[in-house]
């Protein structure tokens, strides 16, 4: 399986280099990926993890339906980036990732 690491990035297409990791080369990365590996959480809550990790996205960005997959992949994150792990979302607070992002543009 693959996961984006750079998230400004598009897919690769005609004038995109795709490169793949060798997993030597960050232990943090290679921790996180065997995490979401195992667990088998190919899925936003794991992306957002990836990117957290990668180009240091807020870790409240790691969010989404499975609420115990999201807790986990924040607590993993927060220990691998040496950062206090997020308070859980108000009960109302459905719109979490959406605060740095304008859907309605999109």
């Amino acid at each position: 399986y693959a996961m984006c690491t750079e998230p400004s990035d598009h897919a690769p297409g005609k004038d995109k280099v795709f490169c793949t990791f060798k997993s030597g080369n960050s232990p943090k990365l290679t921790e996180l990926c065997n995490y979401l590996f195992q667990n088998q959480w190919h899925n936003n809550e794991g992306q957002q993890a990836v990117w957290a990790l990668t180009a240091k996205r807020p870790l409240e960005d790691i969010s989404g339906y499975d609420t115990a997959a999201v807790r986990k992949l924040q607590i993993l994150t927060a220990r691998l980036t040496n950062q206090k792990v997020p308070p859980p979302p108000a009960k109302k607070d459905y719109r979490r990732i959406r605060r740095r992002y304008n859907w309605a543009e999109l």
